[in-house]
Formats: C-alpha cells, structure tokens, sequence
C-alpha cells in the first residue's frame, strides 16, 4: 500500500490487510472488522472488487452492495450470489456508484 503510494489518500487505520487481522476474505469475520472499524451502514456500503469468490462473494454475506471489477471477462457462478453491478473497465465505475447510490436514495 505504501509503495502504490494509497497512502496518501488514505488513512493507514483505514487500510486492512488480512494478515493483520488473522481472517481473510471471502470471511464475514473480515467485512464485518471493517465495517465496525469504519462505523459503515450496510445499505449505504459499496464494496468494489475483482475477485468474484473473495470479493463478491464475501461482500455480498456481509449485507453490502458490491461491484464486480470484472475486467478478465468471467462469467458468473450459478451459485446464486450476484452483484449489485459487474463492470469490465474503471471508466464504468464512476456511473455504476453513481446507480447505486440514486437506486438506495429511492
């Protein structure tokens, strides 16, 4: 995170690494750290993601909304969890938020 410079914009105590907290992803343990570390409400939580199994997956038991960063072009798990949105380049994530947020303001 240092290296990448994310810093910068970010607090380290707003940072979380698996390792750090001994449960990684797709765990609830570890979304539900966060979001007790952050003080999130679940219904205004848009957790964006790459990975479908840690990511989604895990997002989506936690109770947040989420969006897929599906930028490898996979298709989804008949496994029943899907997201909110699935987008396949950054230049769509600022409109999917956008959606998100006006679909919760509803």
């Amino acid at each position: 995170m240092k290296q990448l410079g994310v810093t910068h914009w970010i607090p380290e105590s707003n940072i979380f690494v698996s390792g750090d907290l001994g449960v990684s992803k797709p765990n609830i343990n570890a979304f539900q750290h966060v979001e007790n570390a952050l003080n999130l409400e679940k219904d205004q939580t848009i957790y964006i993601g790459d990975a479908y199994e840690n990511d989604v997956v895990g997002a989506k038991q936690a109770g947040w909304h989420v969006i897929w960063m599906n930028h490898r072009q996979r298709a989804i798990p008949e496994h029943g969890v899907h997201p909110d949105a699935s987008i396949d380049h950054p230049n769509d994530l600022y409109s999917a938020i956008l959606q998100q947020f006006s679909l919760n303001q509803v």
